[in-house]
């Protein structure tokens, strides 16, 4: 089982887009899977955040810093597939530039795709009573 999740925050800027390393409770361990969504705190002051599971691990990366815990596991009807995590996470690794571009096409060449990837966002946000 592992105890540690290697997890993105959904709404942090890019300069600050790493995986962090989050202590899974025991509770937690048997029903986390990559792919799900989790709620964490986040920053100095430990503000909640939703946050997308993308490594499950027996220990962290860095063993020197304390890591802080998962505090739930979000609707398991909003996790992510293997196929869909793998695109996010190859789509991360594109160069900015080139992410750039291709939203900018996309946006240009349907509205509709777009808007129906930012209302999903708000959605979901709206679900877990982050607004």
């Amino acid at each position: 089982m592992s105890e540690y999740a290697g997890i993105h925050i959904l709404k942090n800027p890019y300069h600050i887009d790493n995986t962090y390393d989050y202590f899974v409770p025991p509770d937690l361990r048997e029903s986390l899977c990559e792919g799900d969504f989790v709620a964490v705190p986040f920053g100095n002051s430990n503000k909640r955040e939703i946050a997308l599971v993308v490594s499950l691990k027996k220990y962290p990366d860095n063993a020197n810093v304390s890591c802080k815990p998962v505090f739930s596991i979000c609707d398991k009807a909003l996790s992510f597939s293997d196929e869909m995590l793998k695109l996010c996470l190859f789509i991360k690794q594109i160069d900015n530039l080139v992410g750039i571009r291709i939203l900018l096409k996309l946006k240009h060449d349907s509205h509709t795709v777009l808007g129906t990837l930012i209302g999903n966002i708000h959605n979901i946000r709206s679900l877990l009573g982050l607004y």
